[in-house]
């Protein structure tokens, strides 16, 4: 019967390995290794009407998402963010990327 009852654990938790946020944290990994690697995948990602936006919300994702994984969903779609403005590809719109994250974000958040 042990067995059994912690096959059950995990399932509908919220906040735990099988959950939604863990499920964001991984793809937000795999995002920022992606984007740092793969120039040809960065340019179309960084100059998405509707990537930008969802990553920018992302970084104030609040307690929705729980504590624990609050400030890993923050920090990794911070980090994207910060792969798509030091990109160097003349392609991707750095002063936008900036514009935008200052007026969403804010840059006080950052210093």
């Amino acid at each position: 019967q042990r067995c059994s009852e912690a096959g059950g654990e995990g399932e509908g938790d919220l906040h735990g390995p099988a959950s939604p946020a863990a499920a964001l944290v991984a793809t937000l990994k795999l995002l920022v290794y992606w984007m740092a690697s793969c120039p040809a995948a960065l340019v179309p990602f960084a100059s998405s009407a509707v990537m930008v936006p969802l990553t920018m919300d992302l970084i104030t994702v609040g307690a929705s998402v729980g504590p624990f994984f609050q400030v890993q969903v923050e920090g990794l779609a911070a980090v994207l963010m910060g792969v798509c403005i030091k990109a160097e590809h003349s392609d991707v719109d750095v002063a936008s990327l900036m514009a935008l994250l200052a007026k969403r974000v804010g840059i006080e958040e950052f210093q």
